[in-house]
């Protein structure tokens, strides 16, 4: 199983949250996913290869899309196709856009998105997001695993023992500054060799985590929007960040693709499972357990941060 991981909001500017989402798919069906996933961007955007596009929620769904979109009624197909052509040509020559153009290409980025997501669901995917409000407290020990990871991979080790006694998952990061890159990977590392929960994970998750440029690796992109939307458009019971209505129906599609199964208790007997876990979760205070005081709420769900062992 490999799972692709891709984060929404970490520069904290304007997103209500920090998203980590990730979304897991069977080996065999990544090829068949990425060639359906082409295929569907170059028929509705429409964006010649050599122009890079690439695939992000916050180019193809940020407010102004749905303002554009609203301009004209749905277009029919041919028609949208021939205006996003025009607005391409226009753009090479720097002419200005019509109405038309603009409605049609807001239109395509939007059924596009409806699509991908459908896609998504046709080849099994299933969705996993850890969901941390702005202002939540932080960890003041930068040199462990972030708990929005921790309860991430918690919900793919789960994924992963749900599948057949030799399947192993394999973590897919997209690529980041080198520098974060390599501190997310000692604490990754630490995690896994240093706690409990993190070794008994690693007997089914590849502990070494692989990171790819997501402008070429369709999967990442699909984790991209599944953040943004998460971010924006999805809200649990006990959320009070702002949410963008705009977003719900595609909000709820994700919200179908989450994850649904039983804990793996630390110390597993054959055949136990322990409660009920979905597979997005809210975490509204980062900091591990040694670094909360009693008169902290304490989180409501199953995962803490472990210290690593002495």
């Amino acid at each position: 199983m490999l799972y692709f991981v891709d984060e929404s909001g970490i520069d904290l500017k304007q997103a209500p949250c920090v998203v980590l989402a990730g979304v897991a798919i069977r080996e065999a069906d990544v090829w068949p996913l990425t060639q359906a996933f082409m295929d569907l961007s170059a028929a509705v955007l429409r964006f010649p290869p050599e122009m890079g596009y690439e695939i992000k929620g916050a180019k193809l769904l940020k407010t102004r899309v749905f303002r554009h979109a609203a301009l004209l009624g749905p277009l029919p197909d041919a028609q949208r196709n021939a205006a996003v052509d025009r607005l391409l040509t226009k753009n090479e020559k720097g002419d200005d856009v019509g109405r038309e153009e603009l409605a049609a290409l807001a239109q395509a980025k939007l059924i596009f998105v409806e699509r991908a997501l459908g896609l998504a669901a046709d080849f099994g995917m299933t969705v996993f997001a850890s969901i941390v409000p702005r202002d939540a407290p932080q960890q003041r020990d930068r040199s462990i695993l972030r708990k929005d990871f921790a309860y991430l991979f918690q919900r793919i080790h789960c994924h992963v023992c749900d599948q057949e006694d030799h399947d192993h998952g394999v973590l897919i990061f997209d690529e980041q500054d080198p520098a974060l890159s390599q501190r997310l990977m000692d604490q990754i590392h630490k995690y896994f060799r240093e706690t409990g929960r993190g070794q008994q994970r690693a007997e089914r998750m590849i502990p070494m985590p692989f990171f790819v440029h997501s402008e070429l690796t369709p999967a990442i992109q699909i984790a991209d929007l599944v953040a943004y939307i998460v971010n924006w458009g999805l809200r649990l019971d006990r959320m009070p960040e702002p949410v963008r209505e705009e977003l719900k129906p595609f909000a709820d599609r994700t919200f179908d693709l989450r994850y649904s199964g039983r804990e793996v208790p630390l110390k597993r007997r054959i055949g136990k499972r322990g409660k009920h876990i979905w597979g997005i979760a809210y975490i509204p205070d980062l900091r591990p357990r040694t670094e909360r005081t009693a008169a902290d709420d304490e989180t409501a769900d199953l995962d803490e941060v472990e210290a690593p062992q002495a």
